[in-house]
Order: structure tokens, then C-alpha cells, then sequence
């Protein structure tokens, strides 16, 4: 209990650690946003224009408001701050705030999806309510985008540094990991009315669900970070993954044909849990743009509408943006791809590096029983975090001492207890360490850090993400979408913590983040385009 105890007050520690390493780089991105607001004019003006919603029923604002808030005997100083908050509001901003106040007024709106207006919402009307007289409806919904967002990055610190220290087990580089990402050259996204801390949040907090067993929790967080970012969709690949490893076991080695099904069954309830916030606000799009009643008829009205899948959000990025495959392969393009590079560079180095390092793992997707790695890469490692070796009875077992390697966090074995899961029995710890055995040097090799076959599902995940960002989205917008990968901060510690040339990648390194924040925020504050 005393050693329990102990390991509880030092994670917690770290934890608290974490925390306040995340507080500081929001309060970074906090003072550079002032300072270049006040040295620097922005390039467009039109912040502050907030024409009427198209049909005043639509109009979120609570009732009885509208009357105070247009006083002009409101305190100088609330619309001074007021007018402050609502000129911070730039690029996508402009959409969520405008999505929070008159809802999806124009087709394009729906590229946002709904969970983070709805959210500034709800906090704007229920609990920042006495704030709307102050400074205006407008910028306290602006100002609780600002909230949700900058809590939830810390949130999303917290889950980062808990996943890393469970998938690399190694504390020291789980923390450089996280420093990184709390740095990360998207910094100013993350700071502002933009969806990616949520989206964060929601998909590291499913991750770590997923790595405790609760597969239906990390199905409900899944699905909501769906329908906070499109990309959310891709998260029900761990899902399946995981789904695959647990199939091929039952059926290939434990012949059990039952089970296999039933695996099967509940990964496709899963999965269709996980999309189904993203498709049914596809669905909300259609019924709100394609059909109007007209004497009791139902109208076509877009020409989307009409395909045999009518796909919004797909339409909408390619009819407003332009979004497609190669069509941003143009010569004039390559400053934008020259702004991408070092992300899509480090996402790439990842990949090869890991192919090149653990081809077995990775090009069999870890079903080769001869890589002694299944259950780590199908991230079913949970009940041998430390593999034990069972006597000849199956009663005792020892655990295999690994360097650097942290122990599991006592809320994970809290949370093993809660869930009544069992040990496996000693003929499956028979199987397992036969299997492990045939490569036992490759197990200790690659037991931690980057290289360990927990990280394969990333992995494969960011170079579908990769793949994306380099050939169909606008080319710039690289930097932050694959800024909530984690491997790309992974790789990024590992190389750092190498001996040979650490300090120099590490110097290399944490230059182009901190030039990344700088420039960032001094462009994107001021309604220049950054990424």
C-alpha cells in the first residue's frame, strides 16, 4: 500500500507538472498575441462587421438581452474589452462564433462541425451569462471559445503525457513528447477560437479509454471528436485495428469461431458508433439544404443533392476551397508547400524510420507471431504491462525488469479492478511466452521508447493523415492537422534523446517550433494567412 501510495503522489507530481508547463505556453501565445496585435495593424478589418442573423428566430442571444446590450450607457471600459475580444476573432473563428450565434445560416458554415459552437453556446447562455451586458453577446461567445479551448488544451497536455508514458514507457522522453506538443508550431490554433484542442481532448481521452478496455467510452469520445473535426472519423480505425489483432487470435490460434464473431459484431457497432455524430450532421445538412417544403411537396433545391451519396462536407471543401486530389500541385503554390515542410518532413522521417527499424512489425501490421509483439501493437498489453513468467503450475509469477521503463499507473490497475477483468489463465500465458520467446531479443531491443510496436497504430494513422495533407487538402494546413499526431512529437523526443547527435537535433528542433509560434502568432493575430 506504502509503494502504491508513493507511486500515486509521484505520478501526480508529474501530472501537476505537466499542467503548469501547458498553463505557461498558453499564457506565451497570450502575451505574443497582445504585444503583435498592438505593434502590428491587422490586414483585415472586418472583424468587428456582425450583420443581424438572416432570420432573427435563428439568433441564439437570451431573451431580454438585446435591450441592455445596445444601452449606451453600458461602463466604456466593458466595450472597450468587448471590442477588443471581438477584433481577436480572424479567420475560422469568424465561422464558430457566427455558427454559435445564428447557427448554420449558408451552405459553406458547414464545414465547421457543430460541437464547438454548441459549446460556446451553452457556456455563453448558462454560464457567462452576466458577462453579455458587460462587453456584448458577440464577444462573450468569443471570449468562451477562448475558454473552452485553452482548458481544453490542458486536458489534452494531461492525456498526451498519461498516453506517452503508457505507450513508450519511458517517463523522461514521454515528458520531452509533451513539452513538444505543448510548443507545437500550430500553437496559436490551439490558443485561439479553432477546433483543435477539443479535438485533441476527445481523442486522446479515447485512446487512454481504449488502453483501459472501456472500448465504449473511447466509442463515445470518438464519435464526438467526429463531430468537432472530420478527421475524427479516422479514430474508429484503432477501433478496427484492434478489432483485427483480437479476430485473428481467436480464430488463427485459439480456434474459437464464436468469439471471433462476436469480436467482429461488437468492433462494427463500434465503429459505426464512432462516425455516427459526423454522418448525422451530414444528415442534418441534407435535410436543412436539399428539401424545403413547397405545398405539401418536397423540392431538390442543390445540386449536390442529387448524388447517389450527398456527401456536405466533402462538396462544401471542394466548391468554396478547392479541396481535392493534386489540386493544389501548381507552381505558385510552393511557398505554401515550403511553409509545410518541416511537419510533413518529421511525419515522414517517422514512417520510414520506424519501417526501416521494425519492417516485421510494421509491414505485417503486427499479426507476425515471429515479432513476439501482437498484443503490444494491437494495444491489448494492458494485463502484461510486465510480462510474467509462470512456473511450471501456473501459480506464481515474477515480473521481467525492463530499464526505464515506467510502472502502470495505479488508476490503471483501479481501473482493471472496477472492470473485474481476469488474468489470463496459464494456458494462454504458456502461448503468449512461447511466442515471445522466439524473438526475445527483439522484444527487449524495441521493449520501449519510439520503437515499440505500441506505436504501430499511429503510425499507420498518421501516414494515412500524411498521405491526405500532402495530396488533397491546401498543403499549408499541414502543420496544424497533423499537429494532434502524436508520433510526430514521439520521433521528435526520441531523435532529441539520441546520443550521437541529440543536442544538435534538439537545438534544430525546438528552434523551428518556438520560430513556428513566433511568426505564427504575429500572422494570424493580425488576419495574415498562416497555415
Amino acid at each position: 500500500m506504502a509503494k502504491e501510495r508513493r507511486q500515486e503522489e509521484e505520478a501526480w507530481r508529474w501530472r501537476a507538472g505537466i499542467l503548469g508547463i501547458a498553463i505557461l505556453s498558453r499564457l506565451l501565445i497570450l502575451a505574443l498575441t497582445l504585444l503583435f496585435r498592438h505593434l502590428a495593424s491587422p490586414y483585415d478589418s472586418s472583424a468587428l462587421i456582425d450583420p443581424p442573423c438572416l432570420v432573427s428566430s435563428t439568433s441564439q442571444e437570451p431573451a431580454g438581452i438585446a435591450d441592455r446590450v445596445q444601452d449606451p450607457g453600458r461602463r466604456t471600459w466593458g466595450r472597450r474589452i468587448g471590442a477588443a475580444i471581438e477584433g481577436s476573432i480572424v479567420w475560422d473563428g469568424v465561422y464558430y462564433v457566427r455558427i454559435a450565434k445564428c447557427g448554420y445560416e449558408y451552405e459553406q458554415s458547414h464545414a465547421f462541425l457543430p460541437v464547438l459552437p454548441l459549446t460556446m453556446r451553452f457556456m455563453t447562455n448558462y454560464v457567462l451569462f452576466g458577462m453579455i451586458p458587460l462587453i456584448g453577446h458577440r464577444a462573450t461567445l468569443a471570449f468562451s471559445g477562448y475558454l473552452i479551448n485553452n482548458l481544453s488544451f490542458l486536458g489534452a497536455a494531461f492525456y498526451f503525457h498519461r498516453l506517452s508514458c503508457y505507450i513508450l514507457r519511458d517517463r523522461k522522453l514521454a515528458t520531452s513528447a509533451t513539452l513538444l506538443f505543448c510548443f507545437n508550431p500550430a500553437s496559436v490554433f490551439y490558443f485561439s477560437i479553432y477546433s483543435e484542442s477539443m479535438f485533441s481532448l476527445l481523442s486522446f481521452a479515447g485512446l487512454w479509454c481504449l488502453l483501459l478496455g472501456a472500448k465504449w467510452r473511447a466509442t463515445l469520445l470518438f464519435g464526438l471528436s467526429g463531430a468537432v473535426r472530420s478527421n475524427g472519423v479516422l479514430n474508429a480505425g484503432f477501433l478496427l485495428f484492434q478489432a483485427m489483432h483480437e479476430a485473428h487470435n481467436y480464430f488463427f490460434f485459439l480456434n474459437k469461431p464464436l468469439m471471433t464473431g462476436r469480436v467482429i459484431y461488437f468492433a462494427v457497432l463500434q465503429v459505426l458508433g464512432s462516425i455516427l455524430p459526423f454522418v448525422s450532421f451530414q444528415g442534418y445538412g441534407y435535410y436543412q439544404l436539399c428539401w424545403t417544403s413547397n405545398d405539401d411537396e418536397l423540392v431538390v433545391c442543390r445540386p449536390w443533392c442529387n448524388s447517389s451519396i450527398p456527401y456536405l462536407y466533402g462538396f462544401v471543401q471542394n466548391h468554396y476551397w478547392n479541396v481535392g486530389f493534386l489540386n493544389y500541385f501548381h507552381w505558385k503554390q510552393l511557398p505554401n508547400f515550403s511553409l509545410a515542410s518541416p511537419m510533413l518532413l518529421l511525419a515522414t522521417c517517422a514512417i520510414v524510420s520506424y519501417a526501416k527499424r521494425r519492417p516485421l512489425v510494421f509491414f505485417s501490421l503486427g499479426l507476425a507471431r515471429q515479432s513476439g509483439s501482437w498484443r503490444e501493437a494491437a494495444l491489448l498489453s494492458l494485463l502484461d504491462r510486465y510480462r510474467p513468467v509462470l512456473d511450471n503450475q501456473g501459480a506464481q509469477a515474477r515480473s521481467v525488469n525492463m530499464p526505464n521503463v515506467v510502472p502502470a499507473e495505479p488508476i490503471v490497475h483501479k481501473e482493471l479492478k472496477q472492470r473485474h477483468l481476469q488474468r489470463p489463465n496459464a494456458s494462454q500465458f504458456q502461448m503468449h511466452n512461447q511466442s515471445w520467446q522466439e524473438s526475445q531479443e527483439d522484444a527487449v531491443s524495441f521493449s520501449a521508447g519510439f520503437y515499440s510496436a505500441s506505436t504501430l497504430s499511429f503510425l499507420l494513422k498518421l501516414g494515412f493523415m500524411t498521405a491526405v495533407a500532402s495530396f488533397i487538402m491546401h498543403v499549408q494546413v499541414a502543420t496544424r492537422f497533423l499537429s494532434s499526431s502524436l508520433p510526430i512529437y514521439w520521433y521528435a523526443a526520441s531523435k532529441m534523446e539520441s546520443s550521437v547527435h541529440g543536442k544538435r537535433i534538439q537545438s534544430i528542433i525546438w528552434t523551428l517550433f518556438l520560430c513556428y509560434i513566433s511568426v505564427g502568432t504575429l500572422l494570424f493575430s493580425n488576419f495574415y494567412p498562416f497555415t
